[in-house]
């Protein structure tokens, strides 16, 4: 989603230092995202560049860039969970909608989650740490 194999947070943090050239950045992302949804009705990714990962380690530093295009586009978005093997840690799904496309962005959700028979649950994976 981003030039250069550089992600959107790396390249803003590069531009940390010159408020100007940072929303500059940030309204082309706008901008390419809006014209990305005139084609489609929604888009989906994944809502991370990996899967979960345990809160013993450090958090990725790319960890949000992929939900940062609809944030800062003021775009609505959701993440479902996937459906992944018991010893296996979670994965989300990410749905972008158009502006003022929320009802509509909750129902493609709902009946993903019907189609995969999918319910929320801790995966097994996670039982570990996660506070029961």
């Amino acid at each position: 989603m981003t030039e250069q194999g550089s992600s959107l947070s790396e390249r803003l943090a590069v531009h940390v230092q010159r408020p100007a050239d940072a929303s500059h950045l940030l309204d082309q992302a706008q901008m390419q995202l809006q014209q990305w949804l005139v084609s489609c009705d929604e888009m989906v990714t994944p809502a991370t560049p990996q899967r979960a990962f345990a809160f013993v380690g450090a958090v990725p530093t790319n960890q949000a860039d992929l939900t940062a295009y609809a944030s800062f586009a003021g775009n609505p978005a959701l993440s479902v969970p996937m459906p992944v093997a018991d010893d296996e840690l979670p994965l989300g799904l990410q749905l972008i909608g158009r502006i003022g496309d929320e009802l509509r962005l909750i129902a493609l959700a709902e009946a993903f989650q019907h189609a995969t028979r999918r319910s929320p649950r801790i995966p097994g994976a996670c039982r570990t740490w996660w506070p029961q």
